[in-house]
């Protein structure tokens, strides 16, 4: 596991909340395939991260919550080998997370 396939991983769940949205979504959308298909072809690197956190901050966001609440559910039956994986990928979108929270800092 690496962190593009838990990026990418991350922009599916993004796509799939989509559908809560109301209006066009086209763009968005858009958006995500073409994150999808540089992940899949390069290494991430912090630059493009913030050159796309239009689309990388929520899909984080959404994906962190859904590994909460799968470790939170992993805990409870206790599955460990599923608890282990679900932290894996946690502890890899950590950094991603922190960056996000400075975003302020990037325009200065």
């Amino acid at each position: 596991m690496d962190a593009n396939s838990v990026l990418i991983a991350a922009l599916d769940t993004y796509s799939l909340d989509l559908g809560d949205y109301k209006g066009d979504t086209a763009a968005i959308a858009n958006a995500i395939s073409k994150c999808k298909d540089y992940l899949s072809h390069n290494t991430v690197t912090t630059d493009w991260v913030k050159r796309n956190w239009s689309i990388m901050s929520p899909a984080v966001k959404a994906y962190r919550k859904y590994l909460v609440d799968d470790i939170h559910h992993a805990r409870i039956i206790e599955d460990k080998e599923a608890l282990e994986k679900l932290q894996a990928e946690y502890y890899i979108l950590s950094p991603y997370i922190e960056l996000f929270k400075t975003f302020p800092n990037f325009l200065h």
